[in-house]
Order: structure tokens, then C-alpha cells, then sequence
């Protein structure tokens, strides 16, 4: 069990409280403290439905498949949607990333402000493939990830996606390695806000990505990111203790 608490657990679907529970046993203090003080502005967690137009039909794609919501986190109605066919294993892993969007949101977006957004920079500057030292360096962060299996984790490459903007050098590497490679769009990246002022995509799913590293406090990936981009961690620590 951990120490979540129960009004956070109630907003969960009844057969993934369990695993929630378990997900969260060896979370750091500083992470289920911000959970617990802050779940009163969360609505529910619920199981995505599938999408339907204003007449009740249901949306196809263009296999002719229904589709279903996408696993987010809305700042505007406060919940979460998550998608009921996933085992335990993936729907606390997935948990853990959207979780972290929503305290991102709760705390007035500190994936946004300078501490988390220079450190964003700073680490991606040092991977710029335009450079000798950048590309040597983009290079040896990669083959450690594969080595220790770090390239396995989702909220490692989404972050290594975030930082290199899907540069050709890491999406070679993945596939000469046959290993999927979850990662975000150029499009979702470079997204703008009504006004055409960057949307901060790539720094607010690093923050939730680390949030979700740091949740889950597997040392493959923990100690991965200490090495290559701990100014991330070190801004995120920052921003939610004592918030």
C-alpha cells in the first residue's frame, strides 16, 4: 500500500485502486504529498469511452475502427482519462506521466516559468546536433540508454523526443535497434497558442515525464536521467516540494 490518500484513492475506478496503490508504494514523499494536497482539485479519473458525434454515432478512423478518447489530463474540466483495456502495468505507468500534468497545472505551470525552462534549454543545447560536442555527446547518451535499458522506458524517450525534436540521429538509432520509439510529433512539439506564442509543449511533457520517472523511482531510469539531464529532476524537485 502506499500513502495516497483516501480521497485521492475514491476518485479512481474501483478495479484500478489496487494497482494505483502499489504503483505508488516506493513513490517519494515529496510526490504523494503534492498528490494528496492538491487531489481536491482533481474530478475523477475515468475510463475513456468511444468518441461519438452530436447524433450518437460513433466516430471511425480511417480503417473504419471506432475510436476512442486519448489518455489525458484536462486542465479545463480536471480529470483524467485513461483507457480501460490497459493492463495494471501500463495503466500505472500511464497514470504517473498524466498525474504529473495535472499538479503541473495545479501549481500555476511551473513547467513553463524560467527555473524548469532553462534547465530545458540547458539540456537540450548540450545534445545539439549541429555541434561536434553535441553530436558526440547525443551519441554516448544514447548507447547508454540502450545499454542499461533505459531506451525501453516511455517517459525516458518522450523526454530524449522533447529534447532533440526527434532529431534523425536518435530516430535512426532506435530503429537500428528494432525498439519502438515512443515519442511525440514535430507538430505537437512546435504547437503555438491562439496568439502564436510558443505552446511549451516539449517542456510541459518533460516535466510530466520526470514527474512520472521520478514517481515510479525505477533506478534503470532514475539513474539515466541523473546522468544526462539531472538539471530536469533538480527543476522539478524544486518546483513541487513544499508547493
Amino acid at each position: 500500500m502506499s500513502d495516497l490518500s483516501d480521497a485521492f484513492i475514491s476518485k479512481l475506478p474501483q478495479k484500478r485502486r489496487s494497482a494505483v496503490h502499489t504503483a505508488y508504494a516506493k513513490a517519494p514523499d515529496y510526490i504523494v504529498a503534492a498528490i494528496n494536497q492538491h487531489s481536491d482539485q482533481l474530478n475523477y479519473v475515468r475510463d475513456t469511452k468511444y468518441e461519438q458525434d452530436q447524433f450518437g454515432h460513433f466516430i471511425l478512423n480511417e480503417y473504419g475502427m471506432r475510436m476512442k478518447e486519448p489518455c489525458h489530463y484536462s486542465p479545463d474540466k480536471k480529470y483524467i482519462a485513461m483507457h480501460d483495456e490497459m493492463t495494471d502495468a501500463e495503466y500505472a505507468d500511464v497514470i504517473q506521466h498524466e498525474l504529473g500534468h495535472f499538479i503541473d497545472d495545479v501549481l500555476g505551470r511551473p513547467s513553463t516559468e524560467a527555473a524548469f525552462t532553462q534547465a530545458f534549454a540547458n539540456a537540450a543545447s548540450r545534445y545539439n546536433a549541429n555541434t561536434l560536442e553535441g553530436r558526440r555527446l547525443l551519441n554516448d547518451m544514447l548507447d547508454d540508454a540502450f545499454s542499461t535499458g533505459a531506451a525501453f522506458d516511455r517517459n525516458v524517450t518522450d523526454i530524449i523526443s522533447a529534447l532533440t525534436l526527434n532529431n534523425p540521429i536518435v530516430v535512426n538509432k532506435f530503429d537500428d535497434e528494432n525498439v519502438a520509439y515512443y515519442r511525440h510529433r514535430d507538430a505537437y512539439w512546435n504547437r503555438r497558442n491562439a496568439d502564436g506564442t510558443n505552446a511549451g509543449m516539449r517542456e510541459k511533457d518533460s516535466f510530466a515525464n520526470v514527474f512520472a520517472i521520478e514517481t515510479g523511482n525505477y533506478l534503470i531510469s532514475t539513474n539515466f536521467v541523473e546522468r544526462w539531464f539531472p538539471e530536469l529532476s533538480i527543476a522539478l524537485r524544486q518546483s513541487v516540494e513544499g508547493a
